[in-house]
């Protein structure tokens, strides 16, 4: 398989997701926005790489999730235990990272902001 066309098809699966799941909309503009406040908060070196790891890990996760879930749905369109233990796993996965996510924002822009409505109070 050619270079490009692996890309394309990757691009595809992005736009896949983003056409069809609510969560991975969802954290799409959780991320766009997070990267917005990076951008106005004048974030360091150090802290962009955070926020960008974190948000990547969190919609990778979600895409695999997807896939995940497909997967599931294709093997077996009925209800499953052992099918509701994958999925919910997965989801899981999608879980912890979002925490973290959350939480490595906090810790970066929380302080941030105070300063700044600090600044801005006369």
């Amino acid at each position: 398989m050619k270079f490009i066309t692996s890309f394309k098809y990757a691009f595809n699966g992005i736009k896949l997701a983003i056409c069809s799941e609510r969560n991975f909309k969802i954290e799409c503009t959780l991320g766009l926005l997070s990267i917005l406040l990076s951008v106005l908060l004048k974030l360091n070196a150090i802290e962009w790489i955070a926020i960008l790891l974190s948000n990547a890990i969190v919609l990778s996760l979600e895409l695999i999730n997807t896939a995940m879930e497909k997967i599931c749905d294709f093997i077996n369109p009925g209800i499953h235990p052992q099918i509701k233990n994958i999925k919910d796993i997965s989801a899981g996965a999608v879980l912890v990272a979002s925490i973290a996510s959350m939480a490595i924002g906090f810790i970066i822009f929380f302080p941030k902001i105070i300063v700044l409505l600090k600044s801005i109070q006369l």
